[in-house]
């Protein structure tokens, strides 16, 4: 058994890495953790348009390799069309300029031209831009998601005898997907009131 001072210079070790880990990584790439991607035949594009009208847009074969060749193109609204121009070596497209999103849907009309072909496309875009787009996906996905792990009953849990446990080999075991699923707030059939 090691002792206490070596675990914890060890964690210490593992905490400094992790730090100056994520200290390397570009803006670029940190950007489009939840990005609109929308797939194409030639690949996909990854959309991070926020609700200031900032836009990028990140290029990727369908190799889901970074496309670094020859890019440009625009996207508009109903107001001036924002330039996209490729930050070196990334694959991805930087708008300079600002889209103007409007209180409902708005229109943006894209026109870009990868490596000689052309790409274009239309969104539709919230107010709040492409992260709307992808926070209000994740509740119906986690309802389906989780409904599915509890009628196939993928997650044992803990041991129990309670009246819900799933009988498997061994004995009954607490569901966890049933009680993921229960966890999603908007499930609830009857609203808990404090006493």
């Amino acid at each position: 058994m090691r002792s206490k001072p070596t675990l914890f210079c060890a964690l210490l070790w593992v905490m400094a890495i992790a730090v100056f880990a994520g200290c390397n990584k570009s803006a670029s790439v940190e950007d489009f953790n939840q990005a609109f991607v929308e797939s194409r035949d030639e690949g996909t594009i990854a959309w991070n348009i926020r609700a200031d009208g900032t836009v990028k847009a990140m290029l990727k074969s369908r190799e889901d390799k970074a496309i670094v060749g020859s890019m440009s193109g625009k996207i508009a609204t109903d107001g001036a069309p924002v330039e996209l121009t490729p930050i070196e070596g990334t694959g991805v497209l930087e708008g300079k300029g600002q889209l103007k999103l409007g209180a409902d849907l708005t229109r943006a009309k894209y026109d870009l031209l990868v490596e000689g072909k052309s790409w274009e496309g239309t969104l539709f875009l919230p107010s709040g831009g492409t992260a709307d787009l992808v926070a209000s996906a994740f509740p119906l996905s986690w309802v389906f998601g989780r409904s599915g792990c509890s009628l196939a009953h993928d997650h044992p849990g803990m041991l129990s005898n309670a009246w819900f446990a799933v009988q498997y080999p061994g004995g009954g075991r607490f569901d966890l997907g049933l009680i993921g699923c229960e966890y999603y707030p908007g499930f609830h059939p009857v609203e808990r009131q404090p006493v």
